[in-house]
């Protein structure tokens, strides 16, 4: 059961878009809107595309880019809460983590997209080049 369990994990954090798409489906097959079911599969699969980023910069840079992803988020946190609180005049904590939890899918899925890209042409020319 623990290697199932794994390999689920594993095949999730490898391919988040897969899961993104498996658990849209999923929500408008339940009979979910289609803008919430896409809001709620974004919002599950965020963590995927963070850790996929993590784990791909470690296969095609070979080192870890922990700490700087770290520091992105949280500077990225600060700024988004200081332009809400700019424009609201108020700190409503959920309605921030929820808008920067999305600002986060939206650019670490651009991210994965690009890491997966540079990867494949990357290994494509180093097997052309041997």
């Amino acid at each position: 059961m623990a290697s199932f369990l794994s390999t689920i994990i594993s095949i999730c954090i490898l391919l988040p878009a897969l899961l993104f798409l498996f658990v849209l489906t999923i929500l408008i097959l339940l009979g979910k809107k289609k803008q919430t079911a896409f809001r709620l599969a974004a919002d599950f699969s965020t963590i995927f595309f963070i850790l996929s980023v993590y784990f791909l910069a470690i296969i095609i840079w070979d080192r870890s880019l922990f700490f700087p992803l770290i520091i992105f988020m949280i500077l990225c946190f600060m700024l988004f809460s200081w332009i809400y609180l700019k424009e609201k005049g108020r700190f409503d904590f959920i309605k921030i983590f929820r808008g920067f939890f999305r600002l986060m899918f939206l650019i670490f899925f651009l991210l994965y997209v690009c890491l997966m890209m540079y990867g494949i042409i990357t290994s494509a020319f180093s097997l052309l080049g041997k």
